[in-house]
């Protein structure tokens, strides 16, 4: 594989590897990238990684293809050492320091934390001064949140009761997995123990997804999941490819309602049609 350094204004340096670390550099503790360049001599280097210069490193594999990786947020010009073999090291240090980085994640979670408490106490209708009275809150949601149909529930799916590891679930129970950011319901007759690597998204024999915020039509598609119980007539954009997909299987009529454990493009031709 192919590996050079492209600058912004076109120009490309031929590089061996760059390694990132952290050092100090220009009287600052910050992250460097140390990078190994052949083909050009120390006047030229010199020229090119200046403070302020946007580089990117790219790849060139099979068939020319190409993968750009940006480092343009490191545009601190550090020294350049010749190694007297036709290659050079050169150091670029991030524009920001460790010290501000850690500053900026710091602000971050004050305003993250800031924003919970926002949301916690209009949740609430009132202050919520302890971690105590928050989880009970919580419960208070998660019991109503159970009571609403699945129409409803699926519109605010983070209210239910979310997927842990160890619980005992019967059929219908609703629990919310926040990696997918969706709500599933337990299969009739596939009541069980959940299990780390029995997942709501991996384990479409237990799980069924819940979704409904979605019109169903070529402008407004629903996305489609393993394990989904889909419609007859309507449409659905498929995670892998991007494409969306019309749910159409010769002698069922629009409105019908079948679960299937794979993909729309992995059944094209028997439950669905490219749009």
């Amino acid at each position: 594989m192919e590996k050079k350094i492209r600058f912004v204004n076109g120009e490309q340096v031929q590089t061996i590897g760059v390694f990132a670390g952290s050092e100090t550099l220009r009287g600052y503790r910050r992250d460097v990238a140390t990078i190994t360049t052949t083909g050009i001599d120390y006047a030229q280097a010199v020229a090119l990684f200046t403070d302020g210069a946007k580089w990117s490193i790219v790849e060139v594999g099979e068939e020319q293809k190409e993968k750009v990786y940006d480092w343009s947020s490191h545009g601190v010009a550090g020294p350049i050492t010749d190694n007297r073999d036709g290659t050079l090291i050169i150091k670029m240090g991030k524009n920001n320091t460790v010290e501000q980085d850690l500053q900026d994640k710091v602000d971050t979670a004050r305003q993250e934390t800031a924003q919970a408490q926002a949301v916690t106490e209009a949740l609430a209708g009132q202050g919520v001064a302890t971690v105590e009275a928050a989880q009970a809150m919580r419960m208070m949601i998660e019991n109503a949140a159970a009571l609403l149909p699945d129409s409803e529930a699926a519109a605010v799916p983070s209210l239910s009761k979310s997927w842990v590891v160890g619980e005992a679930v019967k059929p219908g129970d609703r629990r919310y997995y926040a990696p997918t950011g969706r709500l599933y319901k337990v299969r009739e007759g596939q009541g069980h123990t959940t299990q780390a690597d029995w997942t709501p998204d991996k384990t479409p024999a237990m799980w069924v997804v819940i979704d409904i915020a979605h019109a169903g039509t070529q402008d407004d598609p629903i996305p489609a999941a393993k394990g989904m119980e889909y419609e007859y007539g309507k449409y659905y954009s498929d995670p892998d490819d991007g494409k969306t997909y019309l749910c159409k299987r010769i002698g069922e009529a629009d409105g019908g309602k079948i679960v299937l454990h794979y993909l729309p493009h992995d059944l094209i031709g028997q439950y669905f049609e490219e749009a």
